[in-house]
């Protein structure tokens, strides 16, 4: 498993390769792209499926570093900015998308020299999708800075150096994986629209507390509004706080 997921590494990383030149041309959509589709092919692929079974844990245990977002990394199947992908956190607003394989760059446009997201719907929008669109645009935060002409890459979490380690990876897949969060508890219809947004953003680390807007550069001195003692965060107002728990 280990040897077939490298192969799965290095057509991310080796783009002028004469494989994988020969693999996107024959199976992939896209010339460009760092994570190889699925085949759903029946006959033809055996080998091609057989490097992709390690796929997923690849894709899972690795940042993709986005630098100029063309072509290379998918807004909606791609895992950039999670550890899920978006058509997986939000299956709901990608059924609506009207333009599915759309990179990241696709979905962005500029408003008055600012750049903002863009993503088209092929209808419009009712009350409850709202919601959902309104959680995606919170989670995504604001565009990243594109740089043209950069190249796009995939870093790996447990190599060395951000290469792929065969070793490291064998010594990973046998680690006790942690629970997962129950997401599906968040999004019901008993559950108040705010109160839903905000459980999402604070799991996520996306409520704008002055210990995150520090980080995204603004200059603000970082104490807590309610109790005035101590730094304000988000374990701190929803844990430790005295005036606000």
């Amino acid at each position: 498993m280990s040897l077939l997921a490298k192969w799965t590494w290095r057509y991310g990383v080796e783009k002028d390769a004469l494989w994988r030149r020969v693999i996107a041309g024959k199976y992939g959509r896209n010339q460009e792209c760092i994570t190889p589709w699925i085949i759903s092919k029946p006959q033809g692929v055996g080998v091609w499926k057989g490097v992709q079974k390690g796929k997923d844990i690849i894709i899972q245990n690795s940042v993709l570093s986005i630098k100029n977002g063309s072509r290379s990394i998918y807004f909606w199947f791609d895992k950039w900015c999670g550890p899920q992908s978006l058509k997986e956190l939000f299956p709901d607003v990608f059924k609506i998308s009207r333009y599915k394989r759309a990179s990241i760059a696709d979905n962005i446009t500029k408003v008055n020299a600012t750049k903002v997201w863009n993503v088209s719907f092929k209808r419009e929008v009712n009350e409850e999708e709202l919601r959902r669109v309104l959680a995606l645009l919170l989670f995504i935060r604001d565009p990243p800075n594109l740089v043209e002409g950069a190249k796009d890459n995939r870093n790996c979490l447990f190599g060395k150096g951000n290469e792929f380690s065969v070793k490291q990876y064998y010594d990973f897949l046998n680690r006790e994986e942690p629970a997962s969060f129950p997401v599906k508890l968040i999004w019901r219809k008993e559950i108040p629209s705010k109160v839903s947004i905000m459980v999402w953003a604070a799991m996520y680390n996306a409520i704008p507390t002055i210990d995150v807007l520090r980080r995204r550069g603004f200059q603000i001195v970082n104490r807590c509004w309610f109790c005035k003692k101590n730094e304000e965060s988000i374990s701190h107002l929803f844990l430790h706080c005295s005036m606000a728990t």
